[in-house]
């Protein structure tokens, strides 16, 4: 499939999604995941439009601003699956740790050795490692009334993880040029794909779950009433 298509049905998803934890975030306004989760949504639909336009805009805003806003959304999903999981939501200041080592790996390895396949290892790590925890989270922690779809979603992270390691090793052999979004190879096509699969379900996961999570919730203050 043509990776240009392929990002611009990315950018349909992501807008979707994000539509959708604005319209959860404004209907349940305590629930403080759904705060981390349209702050993920959003920042990854202006990352994803920025590392999109690579080669029309300056590469400041289409490989650092773009990829960094995606390393942090990713920790944002993570804060939010927490919260999903009925674990703690807080923001710890370790967690600009992996944002500052990523960012500083994108700096070095765009303005003073411009190596590609060294971004894309970078990348590729850090989303192998996010995709691991959370779905370690969403598969140890599954909760009795979701186990079964918080342990499809498990799964789907866990195959992330090993889409990412492949991709990673994979770079480091393969000759990539500057405007490597046109290249037709696997590795580069199959994480938009996953993207487009993954944001669809993530915007049911939290959808279904939250709303039912709140009914139980208030079925259970009323007949303590």
């Amino acid at each position: 499939m043509d990776i240009k298509t392929l990002i611009i049905v990315s950018f349909v998803t992501l807008s979707m999604l994000t539509i959708t934890s604005y319209v959860l975030m404004r209907h349940f306004p305590t629930d403080k995941s759904l705060k981390y989760f349209f702050a993920f949504s959003f920042l990854f639909f202006i990352g994803q439009i920025f590392t999109g336009l690579r080669n029309i805009i300056p590469d400041f805003f289409s490989i650092i601003i773009g990829n960094n806003l995606l390393i942090s959304g990713h920790i944002l999903l993570y804060i939010a699956v927490r919260g999903l999981l009925s674990m703690e939501v807080r923001w710890y200041n370790r967690y600009f740790i992996p944002i500052g080592v990523v960012l500083m790996g994108f700096i070095f390895f765009t303005y003073f050795i411009y190596d590609i396949q060294m971004r894309i290892v970078i990348f590729s790590l850090f989303c192998a490692l996010y995709g691991a925890i959370i779905g370690w989270l969403f598969w140890e922690h599954a909760s009795s009334e979701f186990k079964i779809l918080n342990r499809f979603t498990a799964i789907l992270f866990f195959l992330s993880t090993v889409m990412f390691i492949v991709r990673a090793v994979k770079s480091t052999v393969m000759q990539l040029p500057a405007n490597y979004l046109n290249n037709t190879e696997i590795t580069i096509v199959l994480p938009y794909i996953y993207l487009i699969i993954i944001t669809i379900w993530l915007s049911l996961v939290f959808t279904l779950q939250t709303k039912i999570r709140n009914i139980i919730t208030s079925e259970y203050k009323s007949n303590k009433n």
